[in-house]
C-alpha cells in the first residue's frame, strides 16, 4: 500500500512568477536556453539549464553544472521562492475531454 502525505511546497513569489516560468529543459538546447534566460536572472532556466551560467562549451552533464544548479536553486530559495504555510497535496492531469473540468484539485488537510 502506498502512503501519500501532504507537504509544504516551494512556490515562486506571485510578483515574479511570470519571470520565473520557462519551457521544460528538454525542449531546447543550451544556446536556446541562454537566449531565453538572457536578461532575466529569475528564469528557472538558471536551475534546469545551469550550464548557461558557465563558460560556453561546458559539458551540460558535468559536475560543475550540477554544482551551479544547486547554487542557483539555493539562491532562488532565499530570494524568489516561498514555502507554503500549510502542508497540502496537489495533483493534476489533463482536463476532462468533454466539459474541461480538472479531474483533481488541491487537497488541504482539515
Amino acid at each position: 500500500m502506498s502512503i501519500v502525505k501532504p507537504f509544504k511546497g516551494l512556490r515562486p513569489r506571485k510578483d515574479i512568477a511570470a519571470a520565473l516560468s520557462c519551457l521544460p529543459y528538454d525542449v531546447m538546447n543550451t544556446q536556446e536556453a541562454a537566449v531565453m534566460a538572457d536578461g532575466n536572472p529569475q528564469s528557472f532556466l538558471h536551475i534546469t539549464r545551469a550550464e548557461i551560467d558557465l563558460p560556453v562549451g561546458t559539458d551540460p552533464h558535468s559536475n560543475q553544472v550540477y554544482d551551479q544548479s544547486l547554487a542557483n536553486f539555493n539562491k532562488f530559495k532565499q530570494l524568489v521562492l516561498v514555502v507554503d504555510r500549510r502542508p497540502h497535496l496537489l495533483c493534476g492531469a489533463r482536463p476532462h475531454q468533454i466539459d474541461r473540468r480538472p479531474p483533481c484539485a488541491s487537497l488541504l488537510p482539515s
